[in-house]
């Protein structure tokens, strides 16, 4: 059994923190008090971790790759060290490939699905639970404003976007009564949120 440390708000994790679309989601929940975990792959969740500090905000580096089982395990081993509730849970995959289905590398078009689609199931698996044994806390996960409309060149890419707003949708509707929300989020959209619970 876990114990958790008080914290006013409680823990937000961020994946893809060094993308703009996660910064901004850091910040924002930075500026509403939740203490942050930002994972990214990159070195520089470091230099986004230190940048958030100076604004008084308490935020975590973790350098992980998620497309990979030694990652995810990395983030929820973190989550667990900080010793504080997760409240906040921002799934937040990279940047598809692009390029014509038969040209594009089948390994780089696996390393997507790793990412978009695994990575989400895999930290899911891992973090939800407390959260539904807290009965709070909120789940965000980033989808494409369409993805079911084709796009050229981004087969795989919209592919595992349309699986992400899929997702959303079923774990939202099996956690209806839990306490916990899911969120898709798209950017792109009038109101670029479309909320699923």
């Amino acid at each position: 059994m876990i114990s958790y440390r008080s914290s006013p708000v409680g823990l937000a994790v961020v994946t893809g923190a060094t993308s703009v679309l996660g910064l901004d989601v850091a910040r924002y929940l930075g500026a509403r008090g939740f203490e942050l975990l930002l994972v990214a792959e990159d070195p520089g969740v470091d230099f986004v971790a230190r940048a958030l500090r100076a604004d008084g905000i308490d935020a975590e580096p973790v350098q992980a790759d998620v497309a990979t089982v030694h990652g995810v395990e990395m983030v929820h081993a973190a989550v667990v060290a900080r010793g504080v509730r997760l409240e906040v849970l921002v799934l937040n995959p990279g940047p598809g490939v692009g390029g014509p289905f038969l040209r594009t590398s089948l390994d780089a078009d696996i390393d997507m699905i790793k990412l978009n689609c695994i990575s989400v199931i895999h930290l899911a698996k891992r973090l939800l639970p407390a959260m539904v044994t807290a009965r709070s806390g909120q789940v965000l996960i980033t989808s494409p404003a369409d993805p079911e409309t084709p796009e050229l060149c981004e087969a795989v890419y919209m592919g595992t976007k349309a699986f992400l707003l899929s997702f959303s949708h079923a774990i939202r509707h099996e956690l209806k009564y839990s306490g916990v929300t899911v969120t898709a989020l798209q950017p792109g959209l009038a109101n670029n949120i479309a909320s699923v619970g």
